[in-house]
């Protein structure tokens, strides 16, 4: 059952999708990306979960690695859905649903969630089920803005369907409480925190 946080996430990327096609985010996203596969060196034969993954742009990059990656993808809105199905055709699994009531259970290897984790409505239930989602050994991949507490602040009455942004202390403070192993982050660009987790 849909709360209301996740009904105003749902409206919002349903009509925002036009943004996502524009030339100039499609070029900044490639870009972000491939910085951020230079960081997560995804080995061949993996199986890969994009959580919020929108038009399906950053499952269409891993897929033009060439590593015979298995992708999966899910996202709130069904705008998007639809898109990331025409995008990426059969080379993709592509589901609308939202992660606090995905029941994936030791599958993936990889789960990113890129510039998302700040929509979901249940951010705990949301480490337990992406916890839970890994194979043993797997990796918890989060990137997200953080604009410093003002920002921050500034930046949530802005977005709609908003649910909270974190530091980088608390991000880490969050995969130990979820006992994820060797966390390391980093910033990648100027207003994004890298967190990464093994199971």
């Amino acid at each position: 059952m849909r709360n209301n946080q996740q009904e105003k996430n749902r409206v919002f990327f349903d009509k925002a999708i036009w943004f996502y096609e524009t030339w100039l985010v499609k070029k900044i996203n490639y870009y972000l990306q491939k910085k951020l596969l230079k960081v997560i060196k995804v080995k061949p034969d993996s199986y890969v979960l994009d959580i919020g993954c929108g038009t399906g742009s950053f499952l269409e990059t891993l897929d033009k690695e060439g590593k015979g990656v298995k992708l999966e993808g899910i996202d709130i809105s069904g705008k998007m859905v639809e898109m990331a199905r025409r995008r990426l055709d059969n080379r993709a699994n592509i589901s609308q649903r939202c992660v606090e009531d995905m029941e994936f259970k030791n599958k993936f290897d990889y789960i990113f969630t890129i510039d998302s984790f700040h929509h979901y409505a249940d951010q705990e239930k949301a480490m337990k089920n992406l916890r839970t989602a890994l194979k043993h050994g797997g990796k918890l991949v989060i990137l997200d803005f953080s604009f410093g507490q003002l920002g921050n602040w500034v930046f949530k009455h802005f977005e709609p369907g908003h649910s909270r942004m974190f530091s980088r202390e608390e991000f880490r403070k969050m995969f130990e409480n979820n006992r994820f192993k060797e966390i390391r982050q980093r910033r990648l660009g100027i207003f994004s925190i890298l967190t990464v987790g093994t199971e």
